[in-house]
């Protein structure tokens, strides 16, 4: 007596290789690692910054809208910088109510590590246009000293 074998067919949606769980938990924390600038609690919130390098300087822009450069303050520990501000709510009218708040108020701290040493001395910041422009000097190398 013979048997009629049947195939199954996998639906092209499912992943033709085995994961192992390491791999998942990696794609997972990457994943969360991308959108964690999206992830803000109340009172607080986390400008974006691009940051670029040039002969000279290290650049750092913020996109700050609608807070004063007194709001602002930063500090350099070696090759970390530490950004500091606070965006302030208006006080709305008396007996208003809002019916949808989206703009984000509060405080806000970012660091992070330069890709070169910078010298403290001679810092540059400019706020136009909502942009907070932060220009650290390079230091100089042994080299550029001979």
């Amino acid at each position: 007596m013979t048997t009629k074998r049947e195939v199954i067919r996998r639906p092209a949606s499912l992943p033709q290789r085995m994961y192992e769980i390491h791999t998942l938990f990696h794609q997972f924390l990457n994943e969360l690692q991308s959108r964690s600038p999206a992830i803000e609690l109340p009172g607080y919130w986390i400008p974006n910054i691009d940051i670029y390098e040039t002969n000279a300087a290290v650049v750092l822009e913020i996109e700050v809208p609608g807070i004063t450069p007194k709001d602002f303050d930063f500090t350099i520990d070696g090759d970390l910088i530490r950004i500091k501000g606070e965006k302030r709510q208006e006080i709305q009218e008396e007996g208003s109510s809002f019916r949808r708040l989206e703009r984000r108020y509060g405080m806000f701290e970012r660091i992070l590590r330069l890709p070169a040493e910078v010298s403290e001395h001679k810092v540059g910041a400019i706020y136009q246009d909502g942009i907070l422009k932060i220009t650290l000097p390079k230091k100089a190398s042994e080299e550029q000293l001979f």
